[in-house]
C-alpha cells in the first residue's frame, strides 16, 4: 500500500509540474513576455531587498521552531536554526517535495547536532502543524480584506473570494484529519525515507510520545504560535517592497492582503512543485483586483521567482555539503 500510494504521489506531483509550467508559459506569452521581463529588469535593486528582507521572517521561523525543542534537550542556536530553514525552504521551494518534505530534511540535519531524531521530527510535525493553523487564520485575515475591496466587484471576483473560503475550510479540515490520522506514524515512515537508514529510524510510538511531549509545554507552544504568525505577516514586506520597486507601491495593508491570499493559494496548490503557474494566476487574478495591470501582477511573481532562486540554489547547495560532512564523519568513526 504504501509503496502504491508513494507510486501515484510522484504521478500526482509529475502532472502538477507539467501543468505548472504549460500555465506559465502560457500566462507569459499571453500578456508579453517582454514586457514582463522588462518590468523585472527596471526592478534593479529592488530584486536584491527583496531577498535581503525574506531573511527577516525566516528567522522569525526558525526561532518558532527551535524553541519547541523541549528544555530536557539542548535547543540549537538561532543562527544554526536560521541555517536549518533556509535548506529546508530551498528543498520545499526549488525541489518536488510537496511543500512538506524539507521539514523532514531539518529534521535529519537536527539530528546531527544530537538532537534526538524522535524530538526533531516531533518538533517538525508540530512546526508544521502550527504553520498550518496560522496560515489559515492569516488567510481569513486576507479574505475579509478582500471583501471590502470587491463588495462592488463583479460576479468574478466575488467567485474568487467564494474559492478562497472554501479553501480555507479545506485547510481546517486537512488539519483535524491529520491529527487523526496518527501523525507519528506518517512522519516515523518519512524520516526514515529520508534518513536512509530505516532499521535505525525512529518508531511511530517514539515520535507520538515526542510530539505529546512538546503539545504540554502549553506556554511554549503559544508563543512558538504567536512567531509563526508574526512570520507570515512580516513575510508581507517583501511583496510592499517588491511593487515600490516595480513602480506600483501599495499600503501595507493591501500588501498583507495580498501575501496572505498568495500564500493560501500556494498551500492549497502544494502537490504542484514550487507552485509553478498557480503562483503567477494568484498574483495576476489578485493584482487586478488591486488595481495593477497583468504586467506588473507577473513581474511581481518573476520577483518572487529570482528570490526563491537566489536563495534557494545555495541552500541546497548547502544541504548536499552538510551530508557529506555528516557522511565523512560517519566513515571516520
Amino acid at each position: 500500500m504504501g509503496v502504491r500510494s508513494g507510486v501515484w504521489l510522484r504521478i500526482l506531483v509529475f502532472i502538477g509540474f507539467a501543468l505548472g509550467i504549460a500555465a506559465f508559459i502560457a500566462l507569459l506569452l499571453y500578456h508579453g513576455a517582454g514586457d514582463i521581463f522588462d518590468a523585472v529588469g527596471a526592478a534593479g535593486w529592488g530584486l536584491l531587498a527583496v531577498s535581503a528582507f525574506h531573511l527577516i521572517p525566516l528567522a522569525i521561523d526558525a526561532h518558532a521552531w527551535r524553541i519547541l525543542i523541549p528544555p530536557a534537550h539542548r535547543r540549537p542556536g538561532l543562527l544554526f536554526s536560521c541555517r536549518l530553514r533556509w535548506i529546508l525552504e530551498s528543498v520545499n521551494g526549488l525541489l518536488p517535495a510537496a511543500q512538506v518534505g524539507g521539514e523532514f530534511v531539518r529534521a535529519r540535519l537536527a539530528s546531527f547536532r544530537s538532537i534526538p531524531l524522535p524530538v526533531a521530527g516531533g518538533a517538525a510535525t508540530v512546526d508544521v502543524t502550527l504553520a498550518a493553523v496560522t496560515q489559515a487564520l492569516f488567510a481569513l485575515v486576507g479574505i475579509g480584506g478582500l471583501a471590502a475591496h470587491v463588495a462592488d466587484a463583479d460576479d468574478g471576483l466575488l467567485l474568487a473570494l467564494s474559492c478562497g473560503l472554501a479553501a480555507f475550510a479545506a485547510l481546517i479540515w486537512l488539519f483535524f484529519w491529520f491529527q487523526k490520522a496518527g501523525p507519528g506514524r506518517i512522519v516515523a515512515g518519512l524520516v526514515r525515507r529520508i534518513s536512509r537508514r530505516p532499521a535505525s529510524g525512529p518508531s511511530g510510538g517514539e515520535l507520538d510520545q515526542a510530539i505529546n511531549q512538546i503539545y504540554a509545554q502549553r506556554k511554549i507552544l503559544a508563543i512558538a504560535f504567536a512567531w509563526r504568525l508574526l512570520g507570515w505577516v512580516v513575510g508581507a514586506g517583501e511583496i510592499w517592497i517588491a511593487l515600490w520597486a516595480l513602480g506600483s507601491p501599495v499600503t501595507v495593508w493591501d500588501a498583507i492582503i495580498l501575501e496572505s491570499l498568495l500564500q493560501l493559494v500556494r498551500g492549497v496548490a502544494f502537490i504542484v512543485p514550487a507552485a509553478l503557474g498557480v503562483q503567477e494566476g494568484a498574483l495576476l487574478g489578485l493584482g487586478i483586483a488591486f488595481g495593477l495591470a497583468p504586467e506588473t501582477g507577473l513581474a511581481l511573481s518573476l520577483v518572487r521567482r529570482v528570490r526563491d532562486l537566489s536563495l534557494g540554489i545555495p541552500g541546497l547547495i548547502a544541504w548536499q555539503l552538510s551530508e557529506g560532512f555528516a557522511a565523512g564523519w560517519r566513515r571516520r568513526r
